[in-house]
C-alpha cells in the first residue's frame, strides 16, 4: 500500500475518534488526559494528531496512539478498523 493511502486511513481513524469524542462530550484535553496520562500537555498531543503542523501535515497516527485513543474512548480497535473498511468500501462504490 502506498504512503498516501496509509495517511488517508490514519485520517479516517482520527475522524472516527473525533466523532466518538464529541458523542461522549469530551474535550480534546479530557481525551488527551485519558489517552496519555502523565503527558505534560495532553490537549496538544491530541491536536498534533488532528491539525496540520508547520510542514502542512498532522503528525502520523502510530499504532500505539491508535490503541491509546481506542482505549480512552472505550472503543474496540477491531470495530474502528471495521468502520474504516466500511468507509473505504463506500468510497470505492462512488467511483
Amino acid at each position: 500500500m502506498d504512503a498516501e493511502k496509509i495517511v488517508l486511513i490514519e485520517r479516517m481513524a482520527m475522524e472516527i475518534f473525533d466523532e466518538s469524542r464529541k458523542k461522549q462530550g469530551l474535550s480534546e484535553e479530557a481525551l488527551g488526559k485519558l489517552a496519555y496520562p502523565g503527558e505534560p500537555n495532553p490537549r496538544m498531543k491530541i491536536q498534533s494528531l488532528r491539525i496540520k503542523r508547520g510542514h502542512g501535515k498532522p503528525q502520523r497516527l502510530r499504532f500505539g496512539d491508535f490503541w491509546a485513543l481506542c482505549d480512552a474512548l472505550g472503543r474496540d480497535a477491531s470495530e474502528v478498523c471495521a468502520e474504516i473498511k466500511l468507509i473505504k468500501l463506500r468510497q470505492a462504490e462512488k467511483k
